[in-house]
């Protein structure tokens, strides 16, 4: 009896430790798909925004959103200074913006 129940426990551990050692790969795999991602997002805003030389204030709250984002799983210092120069463009204020404010 003691062996069988050596034997699950083992079997339980084992399979918990695959699991958690899967999950991990994935997650990693993830974060670097994530973090590829928000980096060219950024990168393609803020060149696109500095080219326009101005910014409005939905651009303003999407770019925040991306380097918040971006920053959050530890961008690189490029998409700091492409930030930096986008968001010291001047605010350009839009009358009749397309998008509409979620409530």
């Amino acid at each position: 009896m003691h062996h069988v129940i050596s034997q699950v426990i083992t079997f339980t551990v084992g399979g918990l430790c695959t699991f958690i050692v899967t999950y991990a790969i994935m997650f990693s795999a993830l974060k670097k798909g994530v973090l590829a991602l928000l980096r060219y997002r950024l990168f393609v805003e803020c060149e696109r925004i500095i080219n326009q030389s101005y910014i409005t204030s939905e651009e303003l709250t999407d770019l925040d959103s991306l380097h918040e984002a971006y920053k959050g799983l530890k961008g690189n210092g490029t998409g700091d200074a492409l930030y930096k120069l986008a968001t010291a463009q001047p605010l350009k204020v839009i009358a009749n913006s397309i998008r509409k404010e979620v409530k």
